[in-house]
Parts: structure tokens; C-alpha cells; sequence
């Protein structure tokens, strides 16, 4: 198509790139809210044609191209109609063989561009160029909120780049960068810059999974757990952190457990313990009692009160699959179950776990944790641990699902742990190997879904 070539509108009968609509489908699609074009190979040729029709529109503020082969001259068109378009607030292109050069032309457009404020470029060649390009624009360009990078092929570099933009400028930003290469320099930039300016709102969740991250990005992490009472998930599945590093981190989160004083509730927190007890059906019988059948619960005359400048670990979940963690690190780890009362979920698959790691670990889930989900899938673990699980399964009020998934336990060891759960107990234990249950994707696993980077995500 020349430049003097008039550009034809979307849907034509002759045009191979856009025509999976037909123009009276077009239209009226883009006189709705989204144009979600997924996964059909418009390349660069519908692309002219597609952001030529959106230069003035005024309808769509979510543009979904996904998967279609843009490559960098692609991307380039829409860079270019980002320039004038005003409407669009969320733009999907990922899976699009980008490299640095598109993905600095689209980083250029938000000098001008001040409506985008959600930009996904995930499963690209992106590499540092690309995200030292974006930490530079948005030291001026307050509207963009999150970014997301994952699978992609940024180092060090690029991390520390966007580490410091969102230190010095923009404390707003929330960005992916799970399955890329920052290793362990880029984990140590992310958690000086980052460290004073963490939001519970907005960076409740840190995902590093599958970055090269080794035992000094784990010192490193565990240096900035040891003050931070923001952080509620953290992800470094697949990554070499080891038992040293992991060791590390056990013994920062639960450092300042401990620190504070016992003191009489006030007035709002006793409503709150009333009105909880109201909503879960108990029934007042005085001031400080509440009764639902065989059960009491009273108001205590003493809380707990964190010493505000220590405060304590409040990591609910965390995701430690793939990391050669071992037996070593099973001690640390079981102190900061016993420790660590937020902790919920801990995923320690595929770490060559055997039976004295297993033991370890029960030993601090029979502390009265509030441990719902522990997994432990393909490990070592063979009969020899199962007592020590079964006294996990009797003692624990909490708990609710055991994975262990390829070890090496017999039918004996099965059978002994799965007898001795209570009739009536929401405890399941999954061992078999093709159970489809076992988490190792999502929060739990690989990935972290919407927050499934290696940045900081909200």
C-alpha cells in the first residue's frame, strides 16, 4: 500500500488482514467501549488500517491486540495513532514479536499520550533498552499506572531503571517483569529503590518468578523483608535461590516477631470482635460473651500491640516452588510457620525435599499456625514422614490441603496418613501423580495470573 493509497476502512471484501468482519461489524464495534481483536494475524498491513481508524475515535478505551503478528512496524502504526488518540486506556500487545525498536517507539508515544494508563506487552522480545525507554518517559508521564513485561528479555538494567523512576518519580507504577533475566543485581536494585515506597494498596504483592535468581538476590530479599509490613505475596518460583538463601529470608521474616506489648483493646477494636461474632451467628449473652451452641467466644482484656518500628512479617503467601530450598532450609522455614501468623499458603514443590525436611516442617505446622495450604509436591518424600504428617492432620486447626505429587511415598504411607483424617475435616491430601488439583501454576505455582511477574504488581 503506498502512502498516496487512500487507506480503506476495516472489513472490505479484498483486504486478507481485516475482513474476519465485515464493515458494518467493524463499525459498530468500534463504537463500543472495547475492540477485542485477539489472536488474528492483522500483521503490519492491518495494523495501518486499524489505527488509521482509530486516530479519532472516541469510543474505545480498551484495544486488545493480542497475538497478531504486529511485529515492530505494527506497533509503530499504533505508536503513532497513540499520538492523537486521547480515549484509549488499555492496550494488550503482547505475544506480537516485538523487539527494543517497537518497543521504544511505543514508549515514545506517552511524551505526548497522557490517556494510557494500563500497557501489556508480555510474551515479546523486549529487552533493557526497552524498559530504560519506558522508565524515562514516565518520569514525566504521571497517568500510566501499570506495565506489564512479563516473558520477556529484560535484565538488570532495565529493572533498575524502572526501580528508580518509580523511587523518584512516580511511587504510583506497578510493573511485570516475571520470566525475565534481572538475576540477582537486578533483585538487589528493585528492593533499595522500592523498599521506602511500598503501598499496601498498590504493591501487596512482589512476583520474581523465573529470573535467575540466586543466593545473593535471596540475602538481598531477606534484607527487605526484615522492615516491611506491606508485602502479602511473595512469588520467586523457578529460580536457584538454594537453602542459603531461603534461610535467609525464613530468618528476616520472622526477626521481629515478638516485638511489642500486650495492652486493653480499645472501644473500636471490641465493636469490630462483636460485630465479627454477630455476622458468624453467635449470640450475646453478655457484654463480653458471645455463645453458638457449644462454642464461646469473649472479648480479651489484652491484644497484642506490634512495636510500630519493628513490625512483623505479614507474607500470606508464599510461592518457593523450584528453588533447590532442600532439606537445610526445612528448619528455618519451619520456625517462620510457627512464627509467622499471616503466613497461609507455602509452596515449597520441586525442591528435593525428603523425609527429614518433611519432618521439619511439621514440627512448626504443630505450633498452632494458620497454615491452610501446604505443598510439597515432587519431592523425595517417602513413608518415613508419614507419622510426622499424620500429627500434622490430627493437630492442626487450620490446614486444609497437603500436596505431595511424585514422592516417593508407598501405599503404606498413604494409606496411614489418609486413615487418620477426622470424619467431617476439610483437610484434603493429594498425593496421587495425576491429580489435576496440585497448584503449581498461578499464585502458587509458575506464573501469578494478573500479578504473575517479577515486579512489583497490585
Amino acid at each position: 500500500m503506498g502512502r498516496k493509497d487512500k487507506i480503506p476502512a476495516p472489513g472490505g471484501k479484498k483486504d486478507p488482514y481485516t475482513n474476519f468482519m465485515k464493515k458494518a461489524k467493524w463499525m459498530s464495534v468500534l463504537r463500543t467501549a472495547t475492540l477485542d481483536i485477539p489472536g488474528r494475524a492483522i500483521q503490519k498491513e492491518g495494523a495501518v488500517i486499524v489505527s488509521h481508524v482509530l486516530l479519532k475515535n472516541t469510543f474505545v478505551e480498551t484495544l486488545n491486540l493480542t497475538q497478531n503478528h504486529l511485529g515492530d512496524a505494527g506497533i509503530t502504526e499504533f505508536a503513532q495513532m497513540l499520538k492523537v488518540n486521547n480515549t484509549i486506556r488499555f492496550l494488550k500487545v503482547g505475544l506480537n514479536d516485538i523487539t527494543d525498536v517497537g518497543g521504544m517507539m511505543l514508549a515514545s508515544c506517552l511524551l505526548v499520550n497522557r490517556s494510557l494508563t494500563h500497557i501489556y506487552m508480555q510474551g515479546n522480545s523486549l529487552g533493557d533498552d526497552t524498559a530504560i525507554a519506558f522508565a524515562f518517559v514516565l518520569r514525566s508521564n504521571m497517568e500510566v499506572k501499570h506495565l506489564d513485561f512479563s516473558w520477556n528479555a529484560i535484565g538488570h538494567r532495565g529493572a533498575a531503571a524502572l526501580a528508580r523512576t518509580f523511587a523518584e518519580k512516580n511511587h504510583d507504577l506497578t510493573f511485570e517483569l516475571g520470566q525475565n533475566r534481572i538475576s540477582d543485581e537486578g533483585v538487589k536494585a528493585l528492593c533499595t529503590h522500592m523498599k521506602p515506597f511500598l503501598n499496601e494498596e498498590l504493591h501487596g504483592h512482589l512476583n520474581l518468578w523465573q529470573n535467575n535468581i540466586g543466593k545473593a538476590g535471596g540475602l538481598a530479599l531477606g534484607e527487605f523483608l526484615e522492615r516491611n509490613n506491606k508485602l502479602r505475596s511473595l512469588n520467586l518460583s523457578w529460580n536457584s535461590v538454594g537453602s542459603a538463601g531461603v534461610e535467609a529470608m525464613a530468618k528476616a521474616m520472622q526477626v521481629n516477631a515478638g516485638c511489642g506489648e500486650m495492652r486493653p483493646p480499645t472501644e473500636e477494636e471490641v465493636a469490630k470482635f462483636k460485630a465479627k461474632w454477630l455476622e458468624e451467628g453467635f449470640k450475646k449473652v453478655d457484654e463480653t460473651k458471645f455463645t453458638k451452641g457449644i462454642e464461646t467466644r469473649v472479648v480479651p482484656a489484652t491484644v497484642w500491640q506490634q512495636d510500630p518500628l519493628r513490625p512483623t512479617c505479614t507474607v500470606v503467601e508464599l510461592n518457593l516452588c523450584h528453588n533447590l530450598v532442600g532439606d537445610p532450609a526445612c528448619v528455618a522455614l519451619s520456625a517462620l510457620i510457627a512464627a509467622c501468623g499471616p503466613l497461609t499458603h507455602l509452596n515449597l514443590s520441586w525442591n528435593l525435599i525428603t523425609s527429614e525436611g518433611a519432618i521439619a516442617l511439621a514440627q512448626g505446622l504443630q505450633q498452632g499456625t494458620n497454615l491452610t495450604l501446604l505443598n510439597l509436591a515432587f519431592n523425595r518424600i517417602t513413608d518415613s514422614a508419614a507419622p510426622a504428617l499424620v500429627e500434622i492432620i490430627l493437630t492442626s486447626t487450620t490446614l486444609q490441603s497437603l500436596f505431595f505429587q511424585r514422592n516417593e511415598l508407598k501405599d503404606e504411607g498413604k494409606t496411614l496418613i489418609s486413615n487418620s483424617i477426622p470424619k467431617g475435616s476439610k483437610i484434603r491430601v493429594n498425593y496421587g501423580a495425576l491429580d489435576d488439583m496440585v497448584p503449581l501454576s498461578g499464585t502458587y505455582g509458575q506464573s501469578g495470573g494478573s500479578a504473575g511477574g517479577a515486579g512489583m504488581a497490585g
